[in-house]
């Protein structure tokens, strides 16, 4: 059975032309030149010259290489034809190319994703192709994973998506120029990463690569060190709590002790200030001279006893009793003081006669001193 493309040379390389939707988004496609050519074959599937083939119901699209027989590398605008079979032509400076679509099956193939290199912190693990679980120590938490599909018919049409199962939502899309995936700074817990890879048509193979990764925490994202820092900083929180009271006590002791000094010193004031104004007040009611009370305290006695309704009789007679046992004392003090100037002179002058006879004239004038004397000290009693 001849082949569903067959060329008149067997040299050369595809051309992929552009293909657009009708509101002008691009498809897929490598060169931005016009399309050569637009031919429908008997299913109603269009052209885009001999290495594209677009299905304008579903609108998806076949591209067609050296690996399914197509090995011109450019062709003639315009040259195509359809013949009465079905066949499609296709003209190109290289020879003509038959296209039989009735012929052309879909590429099936499932091919393996695999590791062509992974490397941890930098450093590169042998047996990459081998490679299923990767631990990362503390110190190194970047991982580097290159990979490829074995479809190597078109290893350069091949389309792969990965994700990082516990880290990443949705899947990364990348072609087959971007065949490396790096992570760095991720969590410490247990992720798996999935890589998927399609063949040269287009079709996700269910054949994944999966590399179990765990990533180790340092000593201070560990559960234990959680705890003990928490209890610490409990620990520490009560502590200053407990400081800042025992502050509070301590001042609030310091501040007692002021204020009973304070108290103390105003008490001490407030006891002089009333020793004070009793003196006042007793000399007040007092008569410097003679030391008895006044005229002012016979007032005030009377106004006090009229306001507490005693008698004014019993008040009185209890006053000039009072007055009379004042005046006794006084009295009696200063009949004491007198005969004690007048002992004290008699025997200056008893000392002095016998010493020397005294004149006529000094027993005179001291007859005359002791008279008046004897004579003023009644009359001051008497004015008492």
């Amino acid at each position: 059975m001849p082949p569903a493309l067959t060329s008149s040379s067997t040299t050369g390389t595809a051309f992929f032309p552009i293909v657009r939707r009708r509101g002008g988004a691009v498809i897929r496609g490598a060169r931005s030149e016009p399309v050569q050519s637009l031919l429908e074959d008997a299913k109603g599937r269009v052209w885009l010259g001999a290495t594209v083939r677009v299905d304008p119901e579903a609108w998806t699209f076949d591209e067609f290489g050296p690996a399914d027989g197509c090995s011109f590398r450019n062709f003639y605008f315009a040259s195509r034809s359809k013949k009465r079979d079905g066949e499609l032509l296709f003209g190109s400076p290289e020879g003509l190319m038959v296209v039989r679509p009735e012929r052309i099956v879909p590429w099936k193939f499932e091919p393996d994703v695999v590791a062509t290199a992974v490397s941890v912190g930098g450093i590169d693990r042998r047996g990459a192709s081998t490679v299923n679980r990767v631990e990362i120590e503390p110190g190194r938490r970047s991982l580097r994973v290159e990979f490829a599909a074995l479809d190597l018919t078109a290893p350069q049409r091949n389309r792969y998506r990965y994700r990082l199962e516990g880290y990443d939502d949705a899947w990364v899309t990348t072609d087959a120029s971007q065949r490396s995936i790096t992570y760095a700074n991720r969590p410490p817990r247990s992720y798996t990463l999935v890589v998927q890879g399609t063949n040269r048509a287009g079709r996700w193979s269910p054949r994944l690569l999966r590399i179990d990764v765990v990533v180790h925490p340092a000593f201070y994202e560990t559960a234990w060190f959680r705890l003990v820092a928490a209890a610490c900083l409990l620990a520490l929180t009560y502590g200053g709590y407990r400081l800042r009271v025992r502050q509070i006590e301590a001042r609030n002791r310091r501040l007692q002790r002021l204020v009973d000094e304070r108290t103390a010193e105003l008490a001490e004031k407030n006891r002089q200030l009333e020793g004070a104004y009793e003196k006042i007040e007793e000399a007040s009611l007092t008569d410097p001279l003679t030391g008895l009370h006044n005229r002012r305290y016979l007032e005030q006695t009377i106004t006090s006893c009229a306001a507490e309704g005693k008698s004014s009789s019993s008040s009185f007679a209890s006053w000039r009793a009072r007055k009379r046992r004042r005046s006794r004392r006084s009295s009696a003090r200063r009949w004491s003081c007198s005969n004690s100037r007048f002992l004290r002179g008699a025997r200056s002058a008893a000392a002095a006669r016998s010493a020397s006879p005294p004149s006529r004239a000094s027993r005179r004038s001291r007859a005359r001193s002791a008279g008046t004397t004897s004579s003023s000290s009644p009359t001051r009693r008497s004015t008492e």
